[in-house]
């Protein structure tokens, strides 16, 4: 089934200098959600930290800064799935009965046990985030960002700038 995709919350990040005296490391300060076009909802949970983008900075003056909006939101959820200390959690909404993505981001902490007391419904809803290719978490971010309305040409670099350079964060996880 084919899903638009959306954002789901809204993006409230605070800047963790105690984490990185270099002011590049923020926290996501309440839960971030994205619908993918495959059904798939990803959760940052809130908590969870992000350097945004990987804008190099030779770009950055074309492409924007790694923190700006349209980038942040994609970018704390590609981190998450990058790194496994940044928490994301993965749901099907295929398998969720019916719900409404609105509706399971609100309650996704208690999924399971509303999911159980419908008549013949079980949860089997939840995806471990770490078996997820790095193809997933790039195809997420190409998809957050068109959403935020990127740029093609903008968002066609940016696509190609994580392909290529980023394999070695995603083998260090």
């Amino acid at each position: 089934m084919t899903h638009e995709p959306r954002f789901l919350g809204n993006l409230k990040l605070e800047q963790r200098d105690d984490i990185d005296p270099s002011g590049k490391t923020w926290e996501l300060l309440e839960d971030l959600g994205f619908l993918r076009k495959d059904g798939i909802l990803v959760i940052g949970e809130k908590g969870a930290t992000t350097d945004g983008a990987s804008i190099p900075i030779l770009l950055q003056r074309i492409i924007g800064l790694p923190i700006q909006d349209k980038y942040a939101a994609p970018a704390t959820l590609h981190d998450g799935g990058y790194r496994k200390n940044k928490p994301v959690v993965l749901i099907d909404m295929n398998k969720t009965c019916g719900l409404d993505a609105e509706v399971v981001m609100a309650v996704w902490r208690d999924l399971p046990n509303l999911m159980d007391c419908q008549k013949g419904c079980k949860c089997d809803c939840f995806i471990h985030a770490e078996t997820m290719s790095r193809r997933f978490w790039d195809e997420t971010f190409d998809q957050g960002n068109r959403v935020k309305g990127v740029t093609d040409w903008k968002r066609r670099v940016v696509f190609r700038a994580v392909c290529m350079f980023g394999w070695k964060p995603y083998e260090e996880k």
